[in-house]
């Protein structure tokens, strides 16, 4: 079973890549989460990195899914430079319920968080064109039941950051925001929140205070409507993963 979490293609594409490999399925962390794993021999987590660390929404599915103790379980973490604790976190958090993170790794991938400071992302066919290969690399050390958990230590500063991502102060900086001149009230938003965290009432586009900060709504609203801030988005700043289409992030139950 590979369970991943997403927002604008990065960790699904590299869960699709992984399943297909392994001859298993990929599941988002929303379907997951009322499955029975005990029969499950492997279980991977495929997740982004969001300020250095483990989105708060994945946090939440580990400490709700029962994992089985006889279960390899590994994690592979999609980020656009620095890992951060994202890894560290997956197993401490495992510990906590008296399990073992056997396997994690990291590839690097396209920033999606670049919309927030106004710019493009970059380096996306190098990066894309290179994920396939990472990956079946990955795949081979789970294949083996290669073990490399020890390696994974809390690092300072990207806890520093993360702590201060996640104060009021942190969260108040980076509200959502939507223009209501570009807004046309199409519902894209709504149906790629996969946390439900967004509704429209009377006409008007209401985003609430359960963001995980997946930025799914500012890149795909087809009118770049929504921004944080004082900070408008444009087209061009938008991304997703070039394998990715709009329904691929829309959840069945959400339709």
């Amino acid at each position: 079973m590979i369970i991943y979490f997403t927002g604008t293609g990065n960790s699904l594409t590299t869960a699709r890549i992984l399943a297909g490999s392994l001859d298993d399925e990929a599941f988002h962390i929303n379907e997951a989460v009322d499955m029975d794993p005990s029969q499950e021999k492997i279980i991977g987590l495929v997740y982004p990195c969001y300020y250095n660390d483990m989105p708060n929404a994945v946090k939440d599915f580990v400490k709700k899914f029962k994992f089985n103790k006889t279960t390899y379980i590994f994690g592979i973490l999609t980020h656009g430079g620095d890992p951060g604790n994202s890894i560290h976190t997956f197993q401490a958090l495992l510990a906590e319920k008296g399990l073992d993170l056997s396997y994690g790794n990291d590839i690097l991938m396209p920033v999606n968080s670049r919309i927030m400071y106004g710019r493009v992302t970059t380096d996306i066919q190098i990066r894309v064109k290179n994920q396939k290969k990472i990956v079946k690399r990955f795949t081979s050390d789970v294949s083996s039941r290669r073990k490399n958990s020890t390696g994974f230590k809390k690092k300072m500063v990207p806890a520093i950051m993360s702590n201060l991502s996640n104060s009021s102060l942190g969260k108040r900086l980076v509200m959502k925001k939507v223009d209501s001149d570009r807004c046309i009230q199409c519902g894209t938003c709504v149906k790629v929140c996969s946390l439900k965290n967004i509704k429209i009432k009377k006409d008007k586009v209401l985003i609430g205070k359960s963001c995980t900060d997946c930025l799914a709504c500012m890149h795909w609203c087809p009118k770049a409507a929504i921004g944080f801030g004082r900070r408008n988005v444009k087209r061009e700043q938008q991304y997703h993963h070039p394998n990715v289409k709009l329904k691929d992030i829309i959840l069945q139950e959400q339709q």
